[in-house]
């Protein structure tokens, strides 16, 4: 941390002496030309530095990532030196021949364009982003800060001379300083060899990453552009102060950049807590220097650059936000969301844009001005949410703050007040010095096993709360106000799912089913033990979650008691630990307690009404509505869990007391999980259809996407799309290909690209019910590859590497896998041109569903015993 600190320390202070001998450069320009004259060549001048941050191409920032040391990394730098030298080239050109047709051949500002463009060529030798990749950070933020103080030099000894400045040799002399950067930049670095730009076949990816990050800077340099075009017709005579302020602000933005590619390099270590730091820092400044603006402005009101408060204001709450959105942005950079991240600014900046112009055609500059800031603070809350930033209570107080100045120029009272609060917002920022705050769990978090987070949830929360570690553990999934917000309108729901029971239970045998949701993972997967009770001649009953009353037959628990009410509602008010360093967050634990609290209660009465004792027999023990029922027999009914899909980390440890399993990989997978051998059972399960005779050619190739799930340690995300594309572009499989979505993927959002959202299908599938079609099926780990392979489909594993749910993966992943695209793609060929071959793998597909599903009616004598 200490090493970071410095890091940034050291890069404001050089960023921060480049930008002061550029603004003294500036100011003395301003002094020799005089005001108006000035106005021309300052405009001039910003299409030089557009010019050199547009060709740049986004290579800095790619550069940044890797380290010059990197196989291969020399040619990339000259073919990267081949892309910005041409498009350098066009831009000059372009300038040139715009300002032609603008101004005319003949003005002062395309004199200083003509003598000023060789700074734009020159300033492509320049070893910054390398250099602070390799570790060489002052090094690299020093190189790219001699242009500067170097053209002020040679402009104080042009004038110790007599000579005065002319805007050609104001042009010649910016020319000089980055000579000298370039030839300084050349002699530390050395590799002469890499100023001969690579005429090699390009590497697309390469190009097509850095014009992505290019794409991100020119949209926000364009719109930067277009505010000084506008104002100079609006307000001409605020022209010269707007482009003064803006040299000084951009020399701010220059200190904050440097921050950025710090914060970018340190995206998996503290580059979130520094954005913190950063952003508090930010909002601070704009919040003190707002009522010191004010403050001057009352006491002295002839003030020169205060007379026009209405544009003075905004223009420096656009350059905050637009600051503090770039810390989110270089998150979001260093997390790879590039594309996502040119979406936001895409839209951001074209809404900016559209309402500056519209203003512009209302002669109103305070209204573009203010359209402008508040469009970049709406900019800035999305770049910040996609790096999953949000503001601090500390962030949203200085916010509050800075509007209220921002409002009250008129208002003299509530000018004092706003004074005296703000000291009481400092100290709270004080106490709480970051603006900005992890909205998500973090990765670390997220990859933590059920039964690691269960025993964070017990530490933290005692054992009551570790009851609820499913519900919670994929709620924790979700972030920020949303999450909040659906933990309690479940809380809700389900108390009016309580409100509508009845106030007494039916008269139940003693062995009770449990149902809390419908198909082969709730209710039908309770249906072979059923009939094998009933065959036996044992009363069996099933008692549903009351949301089920309209899709599955039986009756509901009883109306929890008034007191049941009072423990659940008591749920709100309790004190939880401070949660700082807690698994989850305080709110979505209030909220799913209360509903445990309501469904323990309705069980125990029902339970009270019925024998003294029985048997619970469940599809799942860890759901609330389960781990309720569980918990209110627990000590005179005993319980049964019936495997319902494929045993995930999510099912430890067990809340059962017995659990009944498939066959013997599946028992293997209970094992390897903790569970004692002593709970065990093996149990009926679904008769296997007979084999399939012949086999026509597959009609279709589907993956079975899991995208959405973090029970196996890692997200598969990418793989899956990765795969989707590689057959997507595939001439044999393309027109075959679908992709079959889980549900979850459609409440969320379909996570693949546009390229192939017409390749997919929302459930239920077709597919995956009998009589359908044969086809090829592609999944990693899935109960739905068992329910295919039944079904008489070609079922192939993804071999992919994922460190969780490896008990799982025993008994759903497929037992004929692939681990490359060029080893599935041999397969496929095999598969679809010779029959034979797919007798045979139907042959080892039979084998393996024999081996995964074996009847055992043993199971029958421990259920009985409880009778």
């Amino acid at each position: 941390m200490a090493h970071s600190g410095l890091s940034f320390a050291s890069g404001a202070a050089i960023y921060a002496t480049g930008q002061i001998t550029n603004f003294a450069f500036q100011l003395l320009l301003l002094q020799q030309l005089g005001q108006s004259l000035y106005a021309e060549v300052g405009l001039a001048h910003l299409l030089i530095l557009s010019t050199l941050f547009i060709a740049d191409l986004g290579y800095s920032s790619l550069f940044l990532r890797e380290s010059p040391d990197a196989p291969g990394w020399s040619e990339r730098w000259r073919k990267a030196l081949l892309h910005r030298l041409t498009l350098t080239l066009l831009l000059d050109a372009a300038v040139l021949l715009g300002w032609l047709l603008m101004r005319g051949a003949q003005s002062d500002g395309f004199a200083y364009l003509l003598s000023a463009l060789p700074a734009t060529l020159l300033g492509l030798i320049n070893y910054s982003a390398p250099l602070l990749a390799e570790g060489r950070r002052h090094t690299g933020f020093l190189l790219q800060q001699i242009a500067w103080p170097t053209a002020l030099m040679a402009s104080l000894i042009v004038l110790l001379s007599n000579t005065p400045l002319s805007a050609s040799a104001a042009g010649a002399l910016v020319s000089l300083g980055f000579a000298a950067q370039a030839a300084v930049n050349l002699y530390t670095f050395g590799r002469p060899h890499l100023l001969l730009p690579s005429l090699k076949k390009q590497e697309s990816n390469m190009l097509a990453s850095a014009l992505q990050l290019s794409m991100i800077g020119i949209a926000g340099t364009l719109h930067e552009r277009l505010t000084p075009f506008l104002i100079a017709q609006l307000a001409p005579s605020f022209t010269a102060t707007y482009l003064l302020l803006s040299h000084a602000l951009n020399g701010a933005s220059g200190i904050f950049n440097q921050f950025n590619r710090l914060l970018l390099v340190e995206v998996k270590g503290s580059g979130s807590r520094w954005a913190g730091y950063l952003g508090a820092l930010l909002l601070a400044g704009l919040a003190i220097g707002l009522l010191l603006i004010l403050a001057f402005w009352a006491l002295w009101p002839a003030m020169p650059l205060l007379q026009r408060l209405d544009l003075l204001i905004p223009i420096m709450l656009g350059w905050t936000f637009i600051t503090l959105g770039g810390l989110g942005s270089a998150l979001a950079i260093g997390h790879g969301h590039e594309r996502q991240l040119l979406h936001i600014m895409f839209f951001g900046l074209l809404a900016s844009a559209l309402w500056q112009l519209t203003a512009f055609a209302l002669e109103s500059a305070a209204g573009l001005l203010w359209g402008r800031a508040l469009a970049m603070l709406g900019l800035t809350l999305a770049a910040l949410q996609l790096c999953r930033l949000g503001l601090t209570s500390s962030g949203y107080l200085l916010l509050t703050s800075i509007f209220i100045s921002a409002l009250i120029i008129d208002f003299p009272t509530a000018w004092l007040l706003n004074a005296a609060l703000l000291p009481l917002i400092l100290l709270s920022v004080y106490r709480q010095p970051q603006a900005l705050r992890e909205t998500g769990t973090p990765h670390a978090a997220k990859t933590q096993s059920p039964a690691a987070f269960q025993q964070a949830l017990a530490d933290h929360y005692g054992a009551e709360v570790s009851r609820l570690r499913h519900e919670l553990f994929f709620i924790r999934q979700r972030t920020g106000f949303k999450r909040n917000l659906r933990c309690f309108l479940a809380a809700m729901r389900d108390a009016g799912y309580c409100l509508s029971l009845p106030r007494q239970s039916a008269r139940l045998p003693t062995i009770i089913g449990v149902a809390s949701l419908p198909g082969s993972s709730g209710r039908e997967a309770l249906e072979p033990c059923l009939q094998s009770l009933q065959a036996q001649g044992l009363p069996t009953a099933i008692v549903i979650h009351p949301r089920l009353r309209s899709t599955v037959s039986g009756s509901c628990p009883a109306r929890p008691s008034f007191k049941g009410w009072l423990s659940a509602l008591h749920a709100w008010l309790m004190p939880l630990p401070a949660t700082h360093q807690a698994p989850i967050e305080a709110w979505p634990v209030r909220c799913t307690l209360f509903r445990h609290r309501l469904w323990l209660d309705a069980w125990q009465r029902t339970l009270a009404q019925q024998a003294a004792s029985g048997t619970l027999l469940l599809h799942n023990d860890f759901d609330l509505f389960a781990v309720a029922a569980i918990e209110a027999g627990r000590g005179t009914w005993r319980s049964l869990c019936v495997q319902h899909g494929l045993p995930t980390d999510e099912f430890a440890p067990p809340r059962a007391d017995r659990q009944l399993v498939w066959g013997e990989s599946s028992q293997e997978a209970y094992l390897t999980l903790g569970f004692p051998p002593t709970t065990l059972l093996r149990g009926p399960s679904k008769a296997l259809p007979p084999p399939t005779e012949a086999l026509s050619t597959p009609a279709a190739i589907c993956i079975i996407s899991q995208t959405h799930t973090p029970i196996f340690g890692r997200s598969l995300k990418a793989d899956f799309i990765q795969l989707a594309q590689h057959l997507h572009a595939d001439d044999h499989y393309g027109q075959r290909l679908q992709i079959l979505l889980h549900p979850e993927e459609c409440r969320q959002a379909n996570p693949y690209p546009a390229t192939l959202a017409h390749l997919c299908r929302r459930p239920p599938h077709d597919i995956l019910q009998p009589g359908s079609a044969p086809s090829i099926v592609l999944g990693f780990c899935s109960t739905a590859l068992l329910d295919a392979a039944r079904y008489g489909h070609l079922v192939i594993g993804l071999d992919w590497q994922a460190p969780g749910s490896i008990a799982a993966r025993k008994v759903g992943q497929p037992l004929i896998r692939v681990a490359d695209y060029q080893a599935l793609r041999q397969l496929l060929d095999a598969l679809v041109q010779h029959e034979e071959r797919r007798q045979v793998f139907l042959k080892r597909q039979r084998d393996w569903l024999e081996d995964t599903f074996k009847t055992n009616d043993q199971w029958l004598e421990w259920v009985d015993c409880t009778r």
